[in-house]
């Protein structure tokens, strides 16, 4: 069962609607439909949000460090409210899967995610949950990867943005009433396919 969600992004106004935010952009929308805001704790360096579900205290994170060093948070997180590797989902954006696609995946490896990385590095373990958001472009950009990602959505994208990010808190809302103990139970339940309008 989850009991930490992490979304991965940069902090301050300037990035807070580049593709590499997706994942902030998920978390914000989440909370505001659950009437929620996010506090600044210092002692984790993020914003924390905490929603109540049955018995369990679900925790919603936003690591303030730059987006490489977001695994000082996760593990200062997880360490506090002592929670396992399996019981965290990290919601982020992904270069590798098309604009629109989602995918979820347990114990994996980054491929190239530094946010991911740094993750890993610090949980030093794969074995948690990912939910990766598409922002591979149909035409290929001209910018590099680095530059690619901190650039906003573009005009076309920017319409599509809110039914994603909508399916998206859907997808995270089923993954935490699921209360299952082994993460390939998850896995099957094949959310992202199901329909969530």
């Amino acid at each position: 069962m989850l009991k930490l969600i992490i979304s991965l992004g940069n902090p301050g106004e300037k990035l807070a609607l580049s593709r590499h935010n997706f994942g902030f952009m998920t978390l914000d929308k989440l909370a505001q439909n659950h009437e929620q805001r996010f506090i600044f704790d210092k002692k984790f360096n993020a914003l924390i949000n905490q929603i109540k579900f049955g018995d369990r205290n679900i925790i919603l994170a936003k690591p303030q460090t730059m987006m490489n060093n977001s695994g000082q948070a996760a593990a200062k997180i997880s360490r506090y409210w002592q929670i396992k590797p399996e019981e965290i989902l990290v919601v982020h954006d992904d270069n590798d899967i098309p604009f629109g696609q989602i995918k979820l995946v347990f114990n994996r490896n980054s491929a190239g995610h530094r946010g991911v990385d740094s993750i890993i590095d610090h949980l030093k373990t794969q074995a948690f949950f990912r939910l990766r958001l598409g922002i591979l472009p149909e035409t290929p950009s001209e910018l590099s990867l680095e530059d690619f990602v901190l650039q906003p959505f573009g005009q076309t994208e920017q319409t599509e943005i809110s039914p994603i990010i909508k399916k998206t808190g859907q997808i995270i809302w089923s993954a935490i009433e699921w209360t299952g103990r082994n993460p390939e139970d998850l896995l099957k339940l094949n959310l992202i396919s199901q329909d969530t309008e």
